[in-house]
Parts: structure tokens; C-alpha cells; sequence
């Protein structure tokens, strides 16, 4: 069985080995986190202290640091480890079960509700998503240690340490484990252990305590980040028909996994101020799921079992507590599906192997199992179709959403990285048009405005974008751009800089500051601002080029002569370093490999001045 699920899950999320980079948080983990470059011991203790995005799970940055030391930037190499950690997910969640119920019919279903979902596609195929099966193993991993230990006659304290590892484990990858406790509750539940004190207080205080020590810091973290919402936003009330409503549509998707996204944005409201009617009949839904497992208790504690373990998984992200910018989000259900996938396979147990499963009815129940396994199958590669890249994911969400302007605006971003500049206009003004402040689509139509020359158009717009959003780093560092272009380098020296106090990390601030310190008649403050960009962003050649440039004016012509091969050897078309290269060397008395330099500049098309070559060939400076 375990040898058939693994097959199979491989099977559903095959597809994913062919998918590349997102600009959905990707960038922040993986494609340029200068974190995970440095595997020193110095760089894996940043990783311990650093807040990540408005996270703290440092086992998951540490998990995308042995990726980038071992793939770089292959997207494939990053996929083969998701997918494989998903796996071993799925193996956990078919021996939990397993243990638990002493059923293989039990365990081997949900195991595959689990593995196949193609609500998990999100998890899996988002290389951003690897907290989600890094927590999932260590999580299914306690719950497994626990079960062995609330069982046992030998050996507890062993096993109750490992729940407790296990369970910091989990939350060092992400901190939604600190739901772990509510689940172990449930699992007392389903064993029918006595809820007194010594169950209650000594037992789970260590996991309580934990938990809430992390629930800090997880809350800190997005604090920091912005990712906490203000309650204003929303009534505590409508907070309240949020919960409900993503009670529903989490059970909802479960059975008919339709209508996905990678973003469920909240809802707008309606003419009269109110949120649409769903949300209103949310707590209806919500009562009568209730009544359903509580009638089920009469024959058993499979279901209200599952329905614990489903809910305990989920309480921190029922929005009650705002944060982010999602109503609901599929990776959201990685974990609480395990519950969802136990009271199904409960269900369907009697049918395979009850007193009452006759002949035609095991072959019926097999049957619809192996179509709905099929059905899932097919969605769940289809799914993973949709996160091939950034252009393709965006164009399913606003497929979806299509009054979305944040779908307009990351999708623009994608058509301007690939030179796309007309259509990323056309999605930054429809962006715009939807929501004329909103500071992203101005920050995007501002730095194309800039790209075209259009400096009085950028200007409006960027300065517009900081004023609506002063604490995001991107807007100060474009509008410090638009200001260095007009020649009011005071006035860009302040804003790159605050970009840097905004964001620590920013390399291209830093190179940007560099540049206008340059310009300031600065030349030698410029250089740590060259050295840091280079150290968080070391591939990007105009910045060798550029602190090579510096070094040159600065009469460090060794120094220069190094930068220069750097930024060659980054961008081997790049005619403007060789024949830089080609003066700093002749300053040298090098003029032979002046010459190469030089003659190599003017093969690339590069205007080496008339008679230049001529005199390198003689030696006359």
C-alpha cells in the first residue's frame, strides 16, 4: 500500500518537475534571498535570527539554502525536493492513520485523498510553499510519536521528548504548528483518554507554553512585515462570517475542488455597505456541518475526530486574526485535509469491509473510489499546468478575479522583466482603473514611465505610490531613480536611502546610491554601498562594472582590472567592460593585453576611438 501511494502521488504531481520560478514570493525566498547563499555557520545563524517575509521558520530558509547550494537556480532541482518531501508527507499521514484507526482501507484512503488533492497543487508546485510540507512531516511525525506514547508501557519518556522535538521542528518551518496542542487534544479524544488535570496541565503545558512562545513571535513577525491587518478593515463581526465562510469553503473544495486560485481576495462590498449574502449564510453552513458530526457521535468518534483535527489545523487562519490579503488560501488545507480525508475514508470503510459490504457493493464503492481517484488525479495535474510561470498563474487568478487589480499589477511586472513594456503598461492601466490608488500599479506604471522617458509622468505617479504607501521600499527607490535622472542627486541620495532603511537587503538600492554618491563628487563612500549590493546580488555585471569604474577613479587599477573580468565574466557580450578593462590596463603598462581588451571591445560593436588599437600596438600611452 505505501509502495502504491507514493506511485501514485508521484504520478499526480509529476508535472511539477517542469515548472520554473514564480514572482509570487519566490524572489523573497529563493531567486534572490541573499540569506540562503551564505552556508557558513555565520550565514545559517542569520537564518536563525532573521525574520523572512513576516516569518520566522528558519528550517524551511535552511531547507532552500541546501537547494541553492545544491541546484543554484535550476527550478527543477527545487521541485524534486518539494515533490519528494510531499511524498514522505503523504507516507506520514498513511502510518498516522493507520496507527490510529488500526485500518489500512482507513489509512490508505485518506493517504491518497491527501497525496492527490488538488487543493495541495498550490503547496507543492510553489516553490514558496515548502513550509508547508516541511511543517506537515514534523507535525504528522509528533502526532505519530504521541499516539506511540499515550499507547505505551515502556519507553514514554523517550517518546514524549520526540513529540515535543518534533513539535518545535514543525514550528521552525512554519508557525502555523503552533495548532500542534488543539490536535493532540483531539487525539486524546479519539483514544477516549480521561480529560482530567494531569491530561489537561502536566501533559500539555510544555506544548501549550511552546506554542504560545512562537504564536509571539509568528505575530511580531508579521507585524513587522505589515501582513497584520488593521481590525478597522473589517468588524470583528464580519471577521466572524469570514471564519465561517472559510469553514465551509475549505470543506466545500474538499469534495468538489473547483474554481481555485492562488489568491481568494476579500470581498467587496455591496451598494448598501454589507458583504455578499454567502458570507451571511456562512453560519448556516457552519450549524448544520455541526449538527452532522454531532449525530455521527452516536456511532462513533471517526468523524468528530476528523472534524477536530481539520479545525485545529485551521483556527489561526480562519481570519479572525487578520492577516495577509486572502479570504481563504488552498495551502491553507495541507495539513487540516488530513482530518477531511479520515472522516472520509471512515465513511466509506463499512461499505469495503463492514459487516453489510456485500459483494456488489464493495465492487461499486471500489469502483467510485478509482473514479474519484482518477478524477482527482487528472485536476490535480491540470492544476499544476497553471504554475508553469508567473504569466500563467496570474492569467488563471484574474480568469477568476478579473476586477483584480493586484492581478493586473504582478502580471505586469512579468510582461516588463521580459521586455513586454506595452503590454505591462496596458495591465498597469487597468490596474489603475479599478483602483486609481493603489500603490503597487502606480509604482509599475511609474517605473515604465520612466523606462519610456517620460520623467514628469514617472513623477506624479511615484511620488504619488510613496505618499499612499511610505513604508514600502520599492516606490522611494524608483522615485529615486526618476530624480538621479534629472539630475537632483541630493534629492535621490534621501530616497534610495530610505528605501535602505526599509529594506535592509535591497541590492539595487544600494547600487543605485553608489551610482548618485558618484555623482555627488563621492566616489570613495560609494564603494561599501557597491561592496553590499554585490555581496546581496553577486551576478548582476553592471554592478562589477560600475564599483570597477569606481575603483579606476579612485586609482585602485588592480582592484579596477579584477571588477571589470568579473562583470566579463558574468556577461561575455558586454563590449563597455572590455574596453574598460582595456584603459585600466594600459594605466597598468599592460599594453598587450590592452590590445586583446580593446580589439575584443570593437569585435562586440563597441566604439573603441580611431587610432586607439594602433597605439596599444606600439605602446604609446
Amino acid at each position: 500500500m505505501p509502495l502504491l501511494i507514493a506511485l501514485v502521488t508521484v504520478a499526480a504531481f509529476w508535472p511539477v518537475l517542469h515548472l520554473g520560478f514564480t514572482d509570487w514570493d519566490d524572489p523573497f525566498y529563493a531567486t534572490d534571498q541573499p540569506l540562503i547563499r551564505d552556508f557558513t555557520p555565520a550565514g545559517l545563524g542569520a537564518i536563525f535570527s532573521t525574520f523572512v517575509e513576516g516569518n520566522y521558520h528558519p528550517l524551511t530558509m535552511a531547507s532552500l539554502a541546501v537547494d541553492y547550494h545544491l541546484w543554484r537556480l535550476d527550478p527543477r532541482g527545487w521541485h524534486i525536493v518539494n515533490l519528494a518531501l510531499h511524498v514522505l508527507v503523504t507516507l506520514a499521514v498513511f502510518a498516522f492513520l493507520l496507527l490510529l484507526s488500526g485500518s489500512p482501507w482507513v489509512a490508505a484512503i485518506a493517504a491518497l485523498f491527501f497525496g492527490i488533492h488538488p487543493m495541495h497543487v498550490e503547496s507543492v508546485a510553489w516553490v514558496s510553499g515548502r513550509k508547508d510540507m516541511l511543517y506537515a512531516l514534523f507535525y504528522i511525525g509528533g502526532s505519530i510519536t504521541y499516539v506511540l506514547w499515550a499507547r505505551a508501557r515502556k519507553h514514554r519518556v523517550a517518546l514524549y521528548l520526540a513529540t515535543v522535538v518534533l513539535f518545535v521542528l514543525s514550528l521552525l518551518a512554519k508557525g502555523m504548528a503552533a495548532t500542534f496542542p488543539l490536535s493532540l487534544l483531539a487525539i486524546d479524544f479519539y483514544l477516549k483518554r480521561k480529560a482530567g488535570v494531569k491530561t489537561l496541565l502536566l501533559e500539555k503545558t510544555p506544548f501549550f507554553a511552546i506554542a504560545a512562545m512562537f504564536g509571539i513571535i509568528a505575530i511580531t513577525a508579521q507585524s513587522r512585515q505589515g501582513a497584520v491587518q488593521a481590525f478597522g478593515s473589517f468588524a470583528l463581526g464580519e471577521r466572524m462570517l469570514f471564519a465561517c465562510y472559510g469553514i465551509c469553503a475549505y470543506v466545500a473544495r474538499a469534495v468538489a475542488p473547483v474554481h481555485l486560485s492562488a489568491l481568494y481576495p476579500y470581498p467587496l462590498r455591496t451598494a448598501g455597505g454589507g458583504l455578499p449574502l454567502v458570507y451571511y449564510l456562512a453560519p448556516v453552513g457552519v450549524l448544520v456541518l455541526t449538527a452532522g458530526v454531532l449525530l455521527s457521535s452516536r456511532r462513533g468518534r471517526e468523524v468528530a475526530f476528523g472534524a477536530l483535527f481539520f479545525l485545529s489545523g485551521l483556527v489561526m487562519v480562519l481570519q479572525i486574526l487578520p492577516v495577509g490579503s486572502a479570504v481563504i488560501a488552498d495551502r491553507y488545507t495541507y495539513l487540516p485535509y488530513v482530518g477531511i480525508g479520515f472522516i472520509l475514508a471512515s465513511l466509506v470503510r463499512p461499505l469495503l469491509a463492514g459487516p453489510r459490504a456485500r459483494p456488489a457493493i464493495r465492487g461499486a464503492t471500489v469502483a467510485a473510489l478509482v473514479l474519484a481517484g482518477a478524477g482527482a488525479l487528472y485536476a490535480t495535474r491540470a492544476r499544476c499546468a497553471v504554475w508553469k510561470d508567473n504569466v500563467t498563474l496570474w492569467n488563471d487568478v484574474l480568469r477568476r478575479y478579473p476586477n483584480l487589480p493586484l492581478g493586473y499589477t504582478m502580471r505586469a511586472r512579468s510582461y516588463m522583466q521580459q521586455g513586454r513594456n506595452d503590454l505591462a503598461m496596458a495591465d498597469a492601466q487597468s490596474a489603475l482603473s479599478l483602483d486609481p490608488k493603489q500603490p503597487r500599479a502606480l509604482t509599475m506604471r511609474g517605473t515604465l514611465r520612466y523606462m519610456n522617458r517620460d520623467m514628469d509622468g514617472a513623477l506624479t505617479d511615484l511620488e504619488e505610490a510613496v505618499r499612499l504607501e511610505p513604508k514600502e521600499a520599492v516606490p522611494w527607490n524608483s522615485l529615486g531613480a526618476v530624480h538621479l535622472s534629472r539630475g537632483r542627486n541630493d534629492l535621490a541620495l534621501g530616497d534610495f536611502t530610505k528605501a535602505i532603511q526599509l529594506k535592509s537587503d535591497y541590492a539595487e538600492a544600494y547600487l543605485n546610491r553608489a551610482l548618485t554618491l558618484i555623482g555627488l563628487n563621492q566616489t570613495a563612500r560609494a564603494l561599501p554601498d557597491f561592496d553590499r549590493s554585490i555581496l546581496l546580488e553577486p551576478r548582476k555585471p553592471n554592478a562589477y562594472l560600475w564599483r570597477g569604474e569606481a575603483r579606476h577613479m579612485l586609482g585602485d587599477l588592480p582592484g579596477a582590472v579584477s571588477d571589470y573580468g568579473r562583470s566579463m565574466a558574468l556577461d561575455p557580450s558586454s563590449g563597455a567592460a572590455y574596453y574598460a578593462r582595456a584603459k585600466a590596463n594600459e594605466q597598468l603598462r599592460r599594453y598587450g593585453d590592452a590590445l586583446a581588451d580593446a580589439s575584443r571591445a570593437k569585435d562586440l560593436g563597441y566604439p573603441v576611438p580611431p587610432g586607439y588599437l594602433d597605439r596599444m600596438k606600439k605602446g604609446i600611452p
